[in-house]
């Protein structure tokens, strides 16, 4: 397959211009001749062979069989030795320039095959580090959602908790106000029981004091009587009289349980 920037046709063409000059062609001097530059020596070196190939053979046949039109009737032998001289010469230099070309190829083919070694170990280690890099990415993903499973489990302990310090605040708060509320009813038997006691003792000691007053009063009947019976002492109706006020003077004595106060309920 012919290179894109070298044209069989051209090759050709600048090789038999440069022999009419009497130059020799090679890959210097078809360059030269055709100002290129760029472009792969082994496909020059391809086309120039096959141009001394071709040409080589045309002229010594034509030499040897005198079929050529240019070609006078008789050949000197010297030319026809310089021609085999010639032919020589090329077959040696395309020899040595096929060696060339071939040690080129077997270097550049130790170089590819250097390159694809190279760029199959490379293929390889990107594979395995993409293997890996996918491997890492699917345990991170793994990892992502076991953080976000927890991080959900988590915002819903944290608002569970909330809501149980909200209620827990708020019992906390009832207790309170039921305790404030127990303690101003506690506060408000105690004042009612402390009143309670201090009407039940005004009470009794009012109830003491007309029981005394009472007591004197009889005791200063009694005393009449007693008087009246010291006077009569056989007068029977004086006697049960007496009889009955010393029964009422010992219901009326202030020692009776039931005038008495109860102190100790002051204390309580």
């Amino acid at each position: 397959m012919a290179s894109k920037i070298f044209n069989p046709d051209h090759v050709k063409s600048a090789c038999n211009a440069l022999l009419a000059k009497g130059v020799r062609p090679t890959i210097g001097s078809v360059r030269q001749h055709l100002n290129i530059e760029n472009g792969s020596n082994a496909t020059l070196q391809n086309l120039i062979k096959q141009w001394y190939t071709e040409h080589t053979d045309k002229r010594i046949d034509a030499f040897k069989t005198g079929t050529t039109s240019n070609a006078p009737a008789e050949v000197p032998e010297s030319v026809v030795e310089l021609a085999k001289q010639f032919y020589r010469g090329i077959q040696q230099e395309a020899r040595s320039q096929a060696a060339n070309l071939i040690d080129c190829v077997k270097d550049d083919r130790l170089w590819i095959d250097q390159q694809l070694t190279t760029l199959v170990e490379t293929r390889e280690h990107f594979e395995a580090m993409l293997a890996q890099t996918r491997e890492a990415l699917q345990l991170a993903q793994s990892e992502v959602k076991s953080l976000k499973e927890t991080e959900a489990r988590l915002n819903y302990e944290l608002e569970s908790a909330r809501k149980t310090a909200y209620d827990a605040d708020k019992a906390r708060q009832q207790a309170l106000h039921t305790q404030q509320l127990l303690e101003q009813e506690n506060h408000m038997l105690k004042q009612i029981e402390e009143m309670a006691y201090e009407n039940h003792r005004v009470l009794l000691q009012q109830q003491q004091e007309n029981h005394k007053r009472q007591h004197e009063t009889i005791h200063q009947c009694v005393d009449s009587l007693i008087d009246e019976l010291e006077e009569q002492p056989n007068n029977k109706v004086l006697l049960a009289v007496h009889k009955l006020l010393c029964g009422v003077l010992e219901d009326a004595s202030p020692s009776n349980p039931l005038l008495q106060i109860d102190t100790n309920r002051g204390t309580n």
